[in-house]
């Protein structure tokens, strides 16, 4: 599809008239043509510009990587829980990704491993570039709006998976459900309220 007509398909509720280009319209195709994209014609090539880190501190240090881009776009991860790990992350990491494209997830993550090879520290370092890969392939899907909680066929396929095991094994055996932190508010909230008639030992 040509850029004018893809453009103007995109934005023709912005433009509250026709037949010239408005400098938010001019400054936007200056921008396309010197940026890559992905298939759909979606600029892909944004720059990361800085790492951030934050430690939670409770019964261990829980470390978190914030990864920001030129474009506004950033995505967050957990990186392995223990000290030292958001250190890592700053003095380490944080030179080898920046100006990096956060999209382009293998190179970077490779480059990490590739250079931190033979560090004495490299079990916390694993922990760290971990943080930074979930980070990045969290930014990832927020740039492509891809990311979505569990659909309701999603939450019913798995009580009924989760039903299934408490009928074959009866009320006398404690089931216990390993959620790990991998669901939304929003999602555990919902699965938590189909499986209580399952008599879960925790979830």
């Amino acid at each position: 599809m040509p850029f004018a007509t893809r453009f103007a398909s995109d934005h023709e509720l912005r433009r509250p008239w026709v037949g010239r280009k408005t400098p938010f319209e001019r400054r936007e195709r200056r921008r396309h043509r010197r940026r890559a994209h992905d298939p759909f014609g979606r600029l892909l090539a944004m720059k990361i510009t800085a790492v951030r880190t934050a430690i939670v501190r409770g019964t261990k240090d829980w470390n978190f990587v914030r990864i920001e881009t030129d474009e506004g776009v950033s995505g967050t991860g957990e990186g392995h829980p223990g000290a030292g790990v958001a250190a890592l992350v700053e003095e380490r990491l944080t030179p080898l990704l920046i100006d990096r494209d956060p999209m382009n997830v293998e190179p970077p993550y490779h480059r990490l491993l590739a250079e931190t090879t033979g560090d004495s520290t490299a079990g916390s370092l694993v922990g760290a570039i971990g943080g930074v890969e979930a980070a990045l392939w969290d930014l990832t899907g927020r740039a492509l709006n891809v990311l979505r909680g569990l659909s309701l066929a999603e939450l019913e396929r798995m009580t009924e998976q989760i039903a299934a095991v408490r009928e074959e094994i009866g009320e006398g055996v404690d089931l216990c459900i390993d959620c790990h932190a991998s669901y939304s508010v929003r999602d555990a909230l919902l699965l938590a309220e189909r499986l209580e008639p399952l008599n879960l030992m925790f979830l």
